[in-house]
């Protein structure tokens, strides 16, 4: 197929890595937001999106809704509501 339709292959290719390098950055991030809300929930503090939020790095994407999908999952490792 390579052969026969190297445009689509290099389409098809490219456009796999550019997800796969996101699905990469989004399970970092969520690792991130797992350590900052253990350590907000050790403090006592509920890590809430805005608390979270301002412990991010700089470097750190802060898309809200990816931050908002790690927050979620973050709490319900952690077992809160």
């Amino acid at each position: 197929m390579a052969e026969k339709c190297p445009d689509f292959c290099r389409t098809v290719r490219s456009r796999y890595l550019r997800r796969q390098k996101q699905r990469t950055h989004e399970l970092e991030q969520l690792l991130n937001v797992c350590r900052i809300a253990k350590r907000l929930h050790a403090k006592g503090r509920i890590p809430t999106e805005t608390r979270i939020m301002g412990s991010l790095s700089k470097g750190s994407l802060k898309q809200w809704g990816a931050v908002r999908r790690a927050v979620k999952n973050a709490r319900r490792i952690l077992g809160l509501p």
